[in-house]
């Protein structure tokens, strides 16, 4: 990641709250009763060399035949297809949930309920260019 954005913060937190308990519930019915909530964040750098124009064993060839370097002593190099980014940014998954916890007739039948819902922002991923001689595509994030 480029300097000013390699620096990642992920806080989660969660919650449970027994109801049965704090409100010492006595019922024959409703044997334990519990709320649950969850907030997490978390991130994803890109794979290694992608800030700067690199270069890769170079490959010839088609679906018969290929040749690949170095071969022998003879080193061969060719500029990576993808460019590079150097305003990429780091991928980010919030995740939300919330559920509640039913126990009955002394925890003999149970209820779990929960919602939760997930959302990815700057993924990063292939974009392709128009053709070029040697460069094929971009990695990049949807603001990049």
């Amino acid at each position: 990641m480029p300097a000013f954005k390699n620096t990642f913060f992920y806080p989660s937190v969660n919650a449970g709250f027994v109801f049965t308990d704090a409100f010492k519930v006595q019922s024959d019915i409703l044997s334990y009763g519990k709320l649950r909530a969850s907030y997490a964040r978390v991130g994803s750098d890109a794979p290694p060399y992608l800030l700067s124009n690199t270069f890769v064993k170079a490959s010839y060839g088609n679906n018969v035949a290929n040749f690949n370097f170095p071969y022998g002593s003879v080193p061969g190099f060719t500029l990576n297809s993808n460019i590079a980014d150097s305003t990429l940014a780091p991928e980010f998954t919030t995740s939300y949930e919330a559920g509640l916890n039913l126990g009955f007739w002394k925890n003999r039948v149970s209820v779990d309920a929960a919602y939760f819902n997930t959302i990815s922002t700057s993924q990063i991923f292939n974009v392709g260019i128009p053709l070029r001689p040697a460069i094929r595509q971009r990695r990049s994030t949807p603001a990049g």
